[in-house]
């Protein structure tokens, strides 16, 4: 049975920094990278399995925001 979630949110920073954050978190949890775009906006990478969950497939976008000036 498959199963889909979804979480928005924005991040006030560059895409390209966003991205290399994401990359670090994914390498330093020992997750499984699998797939990236040309760009490096979306990435793809499994979960590590552990005692408490399963290994899940999960991609990110990362969708630049235009900034509205105040």
């Amino acid at each position: 049975m498959a199963s889909h979630a979804r979480n928005e949110f924005d991040v006030p920073a560059a895409p390209a920094a966003v991205a290399d954050a994401v990359q670090r978190v994914v390498h330093d949890q020992g997750h499984r990278p699998v797939g990236q775009s040309p760009d490096g906006l979306q990435l793809s990478f499994v979960t590590k399995k552990t005692a408490f969950t399963w290994e899940l497939e999960t991609a990110v976008v990362i969708t630049p925001t235009p900034r509205v000036p105040t």
